[in-house]
């Protein structure tokens, strides 16, 4: 399973102020030790981070299995959810911010209480059996989707707790890095190590559309403002800006000295921030 070389944090104020880097760029496998902090304990290495809708509360998780919800203002931790068996890799606030979801190692979806830390559902399915690498919500938290690394996306109904949608359009050694839902909760995009990015109908189940001009693994994808247009990532060193309607490629951003990790629209759609695996570099 490949994961993007983790964050390492040594300190809070390093973390509450994002000033973070990469340990080293590559695509190798989630690293088996760790530092040293200077308190004695071990170093966490954070694989997830998610800011609140309300931008003060921060979610961290990583190698260790602890997530931690932490506010930015005071920089006191507000909660601290029961630790999970392995590594936590992705981690995203519900829209009205009184739900955090979790994935990870031991294949479970988890949704907490942030401010308590208290569980309160969870999610597994019978038939994927693979570790989570990403979750997101619907754009009014009705549903949650869940990404694996066998390939599986699936669709959860967040009032009922019910499996309403699987897909999979990939062989099972593909991974789903990314999702991302559109605007009006339609449509959800999902990114994944075949090079593609693939369209679900949220309504009907169906692939609407596969992006196929990535040369290589595709780590992140973000929906335009507008909902016209899809931004991609890619290890092939390419930012591609397509139509989601057609597939048609508007822009390629190109020229970067390394794989591209994150990319992320400007509130307004005119401008496209990305990541590069270069030590942190956007």
């Amino acid at each position: 399973m490949r994961k993007p070389t983790p964050f390492f944090v040594s300190t809070l104020s390093l973390l509450l102020f994002l000033s973070l880097t990469f340990a080293a760029c590559g695509r190798s496998s989630v690293p088996s030790s760790a530092g040293t902090a200077p308190s004695g304990d071990p170093v966490n290495q954070v694989y997830a981070l998610a800011w609140s809708p309300n931008g003060t509360d921060l979610a961290t998780g990583g190698k260790n299995g602890v997530i931690q919800v932490w506010n930015t203002k005071s920089k006191t931790l507000l909660a601290a959810p029961e630790k999970r068996f392995g590594g936590v890799y992705a981690l995203a606030w519900s829209p009205d911010g009184t739900r955090l979801a979790s994935g990870g190692q031991d294949q479970i979806i988890h949704l907490w209480n942030p401010m308590t830390g208290k569980q309160l559902v969870t999610y597994r399915s019978t038939f994927s059996t693979g570790a989570v690498l990403a979750v997101a919500w619907s754009p009014d938290g009705s549903y949650l989707a869940s990404g694996s690394n066998n390939g599986i996306v699936q669709v959860w109904d967040t009032r009922t707790h019910m499996l309403v949608l699987a897909y999979s359009n990939f062989s099972g050694e593909d991974e789903v890095t990314h999702l991302a839902w559109s605007p009006d909760g339609q449509l959800l995009a999902s990114a994944s190590t075949d090079r593609t990015v693939h369209i679900w109908s949220i309504k009907t189940g169906a692939p609407l559309l596969s992006y196929r001009r990535h040369r290589d693994e595709v780590w992140s994808v973000a929906w335009s403002p507008n909902g016209r247009y899809l931004a991609s990532a890619s290890w092939d060193g390419t930012v591609q800006v397509w139509d989601a309607r057609t597939g048609r490629t508007r822009l390629t951003y190109q020229g970067h000295t390394a794989g591209v990790w994150a990319v992320a629209w400007s509130p307004d759609g005119r401008r496209v921030m990305i990541g590069q695996c270069r030590c942190g570099m956007l």
